[in-house]
């Protein structure tokens, strides 16, 4: 028999998609196998950003975070080792609290959808089957 535990968070974000979007992998107490990453227009991130997710490689604390950023920007240093822009804005952010044995992304012009699928298994007890879905919805900015 499987169990299955969904949890599910929503945000929502307004974007501009003309923007150039900047991808950040920060490592924490641990490793995520994506640095930066710049994107020319929200139609860039919409078509690359699926194969980055489902070829995540990761362990420990990371974090993933997208940023809608202006064409000249700089990357600043919180804490010594965690990199943000300035200016920016953070569109969402996905990390090892959300990520599983299996990751997915739904993108398009209305939202961002993550699936984390994982799987446990413990020879005293049945198999769990957890899944953890973040959903970002856009409005586009007038």
């Amino acid at each position: 028999m499987i169990n299955q535990t969904y949890h599910t968070k929503t945000q929502f974000n307004r974007l501009v998609p003309q923007s150039k979007f900047i991808l950040i992998g920060n490592n924490i107490d641990g490793k995520v196998n994506i640095g930066i990453t710049e994107f020319e227009s929200f139609e860039k991130v919409k078509n690359q950003l699926p194969d980055i997710i489902e070829n995540l490689k990761f362990e420990g604390e990371w974090a993933l975070e997208l940023y809608q950023v202006p064409v000249q920007y700089k990357i600043h240093h919180q804490y010594g080792y965690y990199r943000i822009p300035k200016p920016g804005k953070r569109i969402f952010k996905y990390s090892y609290m959300e990520a599983g044995d299996i990751n997915k992304v739904l993108i398009s012009d209305a939202l961002i959808h993550f699936e984390s699928t994982s799987h446990l298994y413990n020879e005293n007890t049945d198999n769990y089957k957890y899944q953890e879905f973040l959903t970002i919805q856009l409005k586009v900015k007038d």
